[in-house]
Formats: C-alpha cells, sequence, structure tokens
C-alpha cells in the first residue's frame, strides 16, 4: 500500500515533525511511505536525529504549496460549480497518488483523493468565521435570499472537505475543543508518541526548559523564565543551575529574542543552548530535577488559544525522565500534569516560584512526584501511540501491531 504522511508546517523541529516521523518510521516496515513536506532543508538524517529512529526506508517529497482559491474566483449562483471544482482540485497532488493519506496539519486541508483520509489536527489556526465568505457574507441592497443561499453552499462545500477525511483526530482535549469551535468538526483524541525510554540516572540541582526560541509560533515564554529565576537566584539558590534550550532558526526576530534571553541568563549564571544536539539533550531530562514550561502565560485561551501548549512532548519526555513538571495551567498541559501529583500547575509567576522552591527544598517530596510523574508519562509511550493510532484507523491496524 503507498502511504503519504503529509507535514504541513515548514518552520523549525517540533511535535508535528516528531509525530510524523514515528508513524512514518512503523508503517514503512510494511508498505511504501513518503513523508510530504514544504522545508526545502530537511532530510532523513535531521528525523533519524530527532526521533532517534532508523526512517531509511522512508522517502521524502518536497512540493510547493498552493495559494488557497479564493474571492477572486467569479461569484455567483452560475460559477458555483467552477468554485466547487477549484476548491475539490486545490492541492490535490498531495494526496492522489497514495492508498492512504495522513494530513498533519494546522491549517484547513485540502479535499483528500486517497482511497483512505486521515486528519491529524495540530491546532485549527483559522476560525471559519474569519474566512471568506463567512467573514463578509453581506447581501447588498437586501438580497437576503442571495446571502442565505451562499451561506447554505459554502456551509455544505465546508461539511465535504473534512468528509473526505474519514478519519479525524486532535493530539488532545484541548485541540478537540478548539478543532470543534473552530472548524465546526468532531474528533478522536490521539495523544502524541513520546520517547520515554529513561534509564534512572544520578539526578543534579538543574531546572531545565525546553522550547524553539521563536516569535513566530506561540512562544515559548523564555524570558518570562529566565527573569523568574534570574530573580530567585538573587534570594539565594545555592548551588542550582538553570538550562534553557531548544531549536532556533535563521529569523532575525527570533535571533534578537534569543540574545535577550541570553542577555539576562549572564545576570544569573544560567545557561542558554540553541539548537542542542538530541543525545546533550536527553542528558539533561535525566539530570534533571525540575522542569518549567511556560508557553500560555499572559496570553488569554479565550481570544487567542494558540498560544497555549497544545499538548507538551517535551514535559512527558521530562517526566520519564524523572524530572518534575512545574508547568502553565493552561492547553494541553492540564491534561499531562496531575497537579500536586505528579508534578505542579500554575498561573502567575510567584506560583511558579513558590512550587519550585518547595522541592528544592524537600528532596522527599521531589523524589515522590518524579516516581509519580515517571508512571504518568507511561500513558503517552509510542507503542500506546501506535496502537491508538491502529485502532482508530483500522487499515493500518495489522501492520503497526508487527512495528
Amino acid at each position: 500500500m503507498r502511504i503519504g504522511i503529509y507535514n504541513e508546517p515548514s518552520g523549525s523541529f517540533g511535535g508535528s515533525e516528531y509525530v510524523v516521523t514515528v508513524l512514518a518510521h512503523a508503517l514503512s516496515k510494511h508498505h511504501q511511505v513518503e513523508i510530504i513536506h514544504h522545508n526545502h532543508t530537511l532530510t532523513l538524517d535531521q528525523l533519524a536525529e530527532l526521533s532517534g529512529l532508523d526512517v531509511n526506508a522512508v522517502r521524502l517529497r518536497l512540493i510547493s504549496r498552493q495559494e488557497r482559491p479564493g474571492p477572486r474566483l467569479p461569484s455567483g449562483v452560475r460559477n458555483l460549480p467552477r468554485r466547487y471544482q477549484a476548491e475539490i482540485e486545490w492541492h490535490a497532488d498531495l494526496s492522489r497518488p497514495y492508498d492512504l493519506f495522513i494530513n498533519s496539519a494546522h491549517h484547513v486541508p485540502p479535499f483528500c483523493h486517497a482511497s483512505t483520509g486521515v486528519l491529524l489536527t495540530l491546532f485549527p489556526l483559522q476560525d471559519r468565521m474569519t474566512l471568506w465568505p463567512w467573514a463578509s457574507d453581506d447581501a447588498p441592497n437586501g438580497r437576503v435570499l442571495k446571502k442565505r443561499v451562499r451561506r447554505l453552499y459554502y456551509n455544505w462545500l465546508w461539511q465535504k472537505r473534512f468528509d473526505s477525511y474519514q478519519h479525524k483526530m486532535s493530539n488532545s482535549a484541548y485541540t478537540k475543543r478548539w478543532t470543534k469551535a473552530f472548524w465546526g468538526i468532531d474528533t478522536d483524541v490521539l495523544y502524541p508518541p513520546v520517547d520515554t525510554r529513561f534509564a534512572p540516572a544520578p539526578k543534579a540541582n538543574l531546572v531545565l526548559s525546553v522550547g524553539r526560541f521563536s516569535t513566530q509560533s506561540h512562544s515559548k515564554r523564555q524570558l518570562e523564565m529566565m527573569t523568574t529565576y534570574r530573580d530567585m537566584e538573587r534570594t539565594s539558590l545555592e548551588d542550582w543551575c538553570f538550562y534553557c534550550v531548544g531549536g532556533l532558526v535563521n529569523h532575525p526576530a527570533d535571533h534578537a529574542y534569543f540574545d535577550e534571553v541570553k542577555r539576562l541568563a549572564t545576570e544569573c549564571g544560567a545557561q542558554v543552548i540553541p539548537n542542542i544536539a538530541r543525545a546533550e539533550l536527553r542528558q539533561l531530562f535525566a539530570r534533571a530535577k525540575v522542569f518549567w514550561h511556560a508557553a500560555g502565560y499572559a496570553g488569554d485561551a479565550r481570544t487567542n488559544p494558540y498560544q497555549a501548549e497544545h499538548f507538551g512532548i517535551s514535559t512527558v519526555e521530562a517526566m520519564a525522565a524523572g524530572s518534575v513538571p512545574i508547568v502553565y495551567d493552561e492547553g494541553g498541559q492540564s491534561e499531562i500534569v496531575e497537579h500536586g501529583r505528579s508534578g505542579y500547575l500554575w498561573k502567575t509567576l510567584d506560583e511558579l516560584q513558590n512550587y519550585t522552591r518547595r522541592l528544592m527544598r524537600d528532596e522527599s517530596l521531589r523524589t515522590q512526584m518524579a516516581a509519580a510523574a515517571r508512571r504518568r508519562a507511561e500513558r503517552f509511550t509510542r507503542e500506546t501511540f501506535l496502537s491508538n493510532f491502529g485502532r482508530l484507523v483500522p487499515l493500518v491496524s495489522s501492520a503497526l501491531r508487527c512495528a
């Protein structure tokens, strides 16, 4: 069977690339698998480094983006067939060559032309009501009937688009809720895979945060975390250290942000490391006693829900390594961490400080919560992900059982 797995994002490496690679690796043992993407610098070696998996049986297929058909097409009832055909054919080359097409996406997907389509929603970036024609559904001169017909038609077309995917999933209950609100579709929850294989190792007095240094996507709030650590360090942290690591792409705004984080780090002896090697990152996970995550802080999840963490793969990795997570209480993070048992959820920077100091001062408590964090992380393994994917997509269940 020919399988195409579309990785829609084309920025720095993150959760989507990891999920796509894990799926491709498992399915390539019994099928022909291609990862379709828009990243001109992407290589199989990079995906192998990211995932720790042998992906030599997987092929990469680079494809150019196509602009979605919009209001510039002729309007009017007689032109509806032309508009419908334009929507059907938009990016049809993505899925047409395959028997199974898996779309890992943030944006409104194109129609699926494969026999079987799977939509993995990372997070819906576009609210349908902000798109044409819903955002400008005016009918001049009181032409109410025209407005009503147009609305009915585009609602029907919208549903047809998503109906072309027989299986629809979201990476968390948080994403599921906003996919329903923005796109009007129901999805199953499929938590992403996480490499939870960390052997017990000696811990150090180390606080760790992991996330992209980015101003283009949702911010990981490294500046706020670094400021918090600086304030804590001024009131004596004894022999503790803070490591702030993550991906950094060649974008001026991102580099300016990174430089500001690094400047603050010099004031408190913290370490800031961009584009850290996977092996080195695993060592930090293994050594860290405490893990921080602040995505979503200072945002409004009701008006801009994208800013919160949609799931939190790095949080689960930290937990699997025995680091106690202290993470912002919003988005998918709230589904991962059991407050007061396997970690802490915070809303204010004072709470972040207080929970951290509690663990720093009470080694018995920290050890107890670290053990609970390890147990909790086992709910999000690669094996669980593949088993659940096979349950939701019976077409590949036998192949994934053997993976």
